[in-house]
């Protein structure tokens, strides 16, 4: 809620609409507590120092100013959603098929019409620009999040195939990138032969929430 700056002079800033002086840090927090009491704005603050040049130790003031919070994605608005390839935690399924079956994720969460998709292109060009030779350099959240908002996406979305005794699992986890929380999440159990899978992404999709 609250953007901070330190602005290089000794006076208040100017149009910052409200200006608070304070001496000690106890009524500095109950400023900035008052504010955050506050859900329905966003406020910037400006940290300067008030008093003449030549003060030695001149108080500190804190100015501050509303700000509207940033909109909401208009309703009926399709979220663009960057998805990641199908990561193989069980050590079942080799490249090429794993490609495929990426591909059919891809395709399938883009038949329901929930979602814009990222073409998968413009990540492995940017995977590339990257220099990381592979998708499995690039599993953690850190970098999903980095490479979603660097092509865009309002989402990402990454997706796990497990296996567990005699039984495959595939997980689902969609994310939102402006709050950087999990939005959404899906697992379905499944055997493990490819038709299997194959169909086992056909229900996760299903079973996400909304689509």
């Amino acid at each position: 809620r609250f953007q901070f700056s330190i602005p290089q002079q000794w006076t208040c800033p100017v149009g910052s609409g409200l200006c608070l002086d304070y001496g000690n840090r106890a009524f500095a927090d109950h400023v900035v507590g008052r504010l955050m009491a506050s859900p329905a704005v966003w406020h910037h603050v400006d940290l300067a120092y008030g008093g003449p040049p030549k003060q030695e130790e001149p108080e500190p003031v804190v100015a501050v100013r509303q700000m509207e919070i940033p909109p909401a994605p208009a309703p009926g608005v399709r979220p663009v959603v960057l998805v990641f390839d199908l990561e193989d935690r069980s050590s079942r399924v080799d490249g090429p098929l794993l490609d495929q079956l990426s591909e059919y994720l891809v395709a399938r969460l883009g038949s329901t019409n929930r979602f814009r998709i990222v073409p998968r292109a413009q990540l492995q060009a940017r995977l590339r620009d990257e220099k990381r030779e592979t998708y499995q350099a690039c599993y953690d959240d850190a970098c999903q999040i980095e490479l979603g908002k660097a092509l865009a996406a309002e989402k990402t979305l990454s997706t796990k195939l497990l296996q567990i005794g005699a039984q495959c699992a595939i997980s689902a986890t969609l994310s939102d990138l402006r709050s950087e929380t999990t939005d959404e999440s899906a697992t379905v159990r499944t055997d493990c032969s490819s038709d299997a899978v194959l169909d086992g992404i056909d229900r996760l999709v299903e079973a996400l929430p909304g689509t």
